[in-house]
């Protein structure tokens, strides 16, 4: 079986290389010929730079500007060394081309029709090919929105639908009557442990791993890290006020960097993902773009973490400890239905 993956596997973001590399394993795993399509949306270079640059004012942080740009390198270099991907297509006729028994399309927000790398090709215009969907998002886009005929029409003949979030769930029952299976980010169903644990820090840290800098935050966090001796390691951004940024991390430093951590403090989708993995105690703090799918993820696990707000303090908040037996259990449960849906949905696409 031969089957082509659509998604946002360019993304120069940590959580989109971790989610669409663990998919082409996840298939490889289980015997399947997996390959990447290389469709990109106009303007993905412009765009993955604008999203990784941590300052708004770039001429006047030089040393900052560098750093992310060579962040941007590490996760080009990242993608080519790790990837199957076919040759570069530029439409849907072109796809169909390719010969793939199916397609994925799936993950990340690729049903956020008003995401920058948006096209309407994530919801099959075009495609003859038998598509399923595999965890796609729409994040915090309506999802009462009914979109126009066409595109109702090519949602229509999707073999089968699952997502992320019951958020985006709604959106595909607002537009087509069919079932949808709410499955894990694949990031949950492949298994990290033997991948290169390259993150050196020798002494024990809080690890923070988020989008927005919180610096309204960060007395608190310097002040709970003093208290259980830790250092404050910021990785994926620059922070004044940590001990140390890893501005430029690598894809496998990033991973490794939750694997070591004390506690994580976090806005981040992925950030919640591999705490979990990695069973820490772990801070989320609500950024407008990540709610619904943080919230449905923390549900669908068993997890019960509200989102920080101040009103009490980080010693009550991390006091509060996970029982990570119990969300393991979960997390089993789910991955056992979302591979289930992978297998099963793939067999009835490629009848």
């Amino acid at each position: 079986m031969k089957v082509g993956i659509l998604t946002w596997y360019f993304g120069n973001n940590y959580g989109a290389k971790a989610h669409s590399y663990a998919l082409q394993h996840v298939l490889k795993d289980m015997g399947i010929d997996a390959v990447h399509i290389a469709y990109y949306p106009k303007g993905m270079w412009k765009t993955n730079i604008r999203m990784n640059l941590n300052t708004p004012h770039m001429k006047f942080h030089p040393c900052i500007l560098a750093k992310c740009l060579l962040r941007c390198a590490k996760f080009m270099r990242w993608t080519k060394k790790q990837y199957t991907v076919t040759e570069k297509v530029h439409s849907a006729k072109e796809i169909d081309e390719l010969g793939f028994d199916a397609i994925i399309i799936g993950s990340d927000e690729v049903f956020n029709y008003n995401h920058p790398f948006f096209d309407e090709i994530y919801y099959g215009k075009g495609l003859k090919t038998p598509l399923i969907t595999y965890a796609p998002s729409s994040g915090q886009a309506s999802c009462d929105k009914v979109f126009d005929e066409t595109i109702r029409e090519s949602l229509s003949k999707f073999v089968a639908f699952s997502a992320r979030d019951n958020h985006t769930k709604q959106l595909i029952r607002n537009n087509v009557d069919n079932e949808v299976t709410e499955v894990l980010d694949p990031t949950l169903l492949y298994n990290f442990d033997f991948e290169e644990d390259l993150f050196n820090n020798s002494e024990p840290y809080l690890l923070v791993y988020s989008f927005d800098p919180w610096d309204n935050y960060s007395k608190q966090i310097m002040e709970f890290a003093c208290s259980k001796k830790l250092k404050v390691i910021c990785v994926g951004r620059h922070s004044k006020w940590a001990d140390k940024s890893y501005t430029s991390a690598s894809e496998y430093e990033w991973l490794s960097s939750f694997k070591h951590a004390e506690y994580v403090f976090t806005d981040s989708f992925h950030g919640v993902v591999f705490s979990v993995i990695n069973k820490k105690q772990f801070m989320i703090v609500s950024r407008k773009d990540k709610i619904n799918k943080i919230n449905d993820l923390l549900s669908a696990i068993g997890v019960k973490r509200d989102f920080y707000n101040g009103q009490c303090s980080f010693d009550e908040y991390y006091a509060d400890a996970l029982n990570y037996n119990d969300i393991s259990e979960s997390v089993a449960k789910q991955r056992d239905l979302s591979l289930d849906y992978l297998k099963n949905s793939l067999e009835e696409a490629c009848k």
